[in-house]
Order: C-alpha cells, then sequence, then structure tokens
C-alpha cells in the first residue's frame, strides 16, 4: 500500500514556505539560487560530516535517534543514519508515524512520541 504522507507533508512546507513573511521592499531569492545555496552551503556539510562517535557514547543515555516509519520502511539513506548512530552509540532509536517533515502534519504524535522516551531516559 502506497502512503502519499512524505508527498503532503513536503507539499505543506512548500506552500508554508511560499507565504513566509518576508521583510516589507525586500525581493525574495530566486529558486534556483536559493537551490545552490542549499546544496553547496547545507546539505554537502552535513552529509560529509563525521561525528565523534566517542563524545556521543559518552551521553548516549541522554540521545534519541529517530526516523519516520515511512522513511524507515522504504530504506532513505537518513533513516539508515539515524539507525547506525544509534547502534554505534548504544543509544535508543524510535520510529515516528510519517516521513522526514511530517513533524508538520503529525507534531502531536510526535511529541507523545518523544515525551515517553524522555520520561523513560530521566527515570
Amino acid at each position: 500500500m502506497r502512503t502519499f504522507a512524505p508527498l503532503l507533508s513536503d507539499i505543506r512546507l512548500k506552500w508554508y514556505l511560499l507565504r513566509e513573511p518576508k521583510q516589507a521592499g525586500k525581493a525574495r531569492m530566486p529558486q534556483a539560487l536559493a537551490d545552490d545555496i542549499f546544496i553547496k552551503q547545507e546539505l554537502i556539510p552535513i552529509t560529509n560530516y563525521m561525528p565523534d562517535i566517542a563524545a556521543l557514547r559518552e551521553y548516549k543515555d541522554k540521545l534519541i535517534f529517530a526516523a519516520g516509519d515511512w522513511t524507515v520502511k522504504h530504506k532513505v539513506w537518513f533513516a539508515d543514519v539515524a539507525m547506525k548512530l544509534a547502534q554505534e552509540t548504544g543509544s535508543l532509536f524510535v520510529t515516528l508515524p510519517g516521513a522526514h517533515v511530517s513533524f508538520m502534519d503529525k507534531a502531536r504524535k510526535w511529541a507523545e512520541i518523544l515525551d515517553d522516551c524522555y520520561k523513560k531516559s530521566n527515570k
């Protein structure tokens, strides 16, 4: 069964960004430039980043790695990263409903799950 949740979340995010408040007198950045900035300044540094696993292990009981259940099911690469980091550090990994940006349409459920995780880790 296919789900449209990731697509709907992406559409909601783009719709929000199109309506976001703009500064008076300022022109909106052209999409091609925004994409170029995203790839060069955000995506490349993130995908090349190597975390200090030893330092993370020191805080393993305070860390919660998560990915959306759709993301896990469809083996999207960043779900693998979260699962691998949880495994390498001995930290908790949880799946949350939806996909990468489902915090927008499933915020209450995400909050409930994460709240339960934090409560359990503080016992």
